[in-house]
């Protein structure tokens, strides 16, 4: 399948139907997606927002590995951490909702209500770059990296509570969304 047609029938539907599309398996594409959310093809990267933006429409993921899919195609690609980056914060006040909603905006372009659909979830890394590592559900079981300034924003609006774990108190931070409540992690 040729770009033109694939980018054809993704334009008209807002999301790819990747789950149903089940073909062949044709072999691994040199395509990286960098842990900074750059994305390379033999060694280059693409600098062309748009064929980055048609190629995160047709991620799908399998187990552990990521594939991009078409309904005649699928190529095993290469994803370093996340196949997203959260780059973008904005918070929409709702008076039906006892807090502001939380909506992010991928590097792609992809906008994700922080909602039970779309969780935060703060992984702990440890070794060199240890820390806090947050990401947030895009679609199916694709994920988007927080950006640090992003993840800072959510501290700032984090608010302290303590839940008992293990016989003891431990103070934690949390965010709001919505009606939804979103952990952050322990307060050290």
């Amino acid at each position: 399948m040729d770009l033109k047609s694939l980018e054809k029938i993704l334009n008209e539907q807002t999301t790819a139907p990747v789950e149903s599309w089940d073909p062949e398996f044709c072999g691994d594409m040199d395509l990286i997606i960098k842990t900074d959310g750059s994305w390379w093809h033999q060694g280059s990267p693409i600098k062309r927002q748009a064929l980055v933006n048609l190629f995160a429409r047709i991620i799908k993921k399998q187990e552990q590995d990521y594939f991009l899919v078409t309904p005649v195609e699928k190529l095993k690609i290469e994803v370093e951490d996340a196949p997203f980056l959260a780059i973008r914060l904005e918070v929409v006040n709702d008076s039906e909702q006892p807090h502001p909603w939380l909506i992010f905006e991928t590097n792609v372009g992809d906008q994700i209500k922080l909602d039970q659909e779309h969780p935060l979830v703060v992984e702990e890394i440890s070794g060199a770059g240890s820390g806090p590592a947050p990401y947030i559900t895009v679609r199916r079981n694709l994920r988007a990296k927080l950006t640090r300034s992003i993840f800072y924003e959510l501290v700032e609006r984090g608010e302290v509570y303590t839940e008992h774990l293990s016989g003891k108190n431990q103070q934690r931070l949390r965010v709001a969304s919505g009606p939804h409540w979103f952990d952050l992690g322990a307060i050290e």
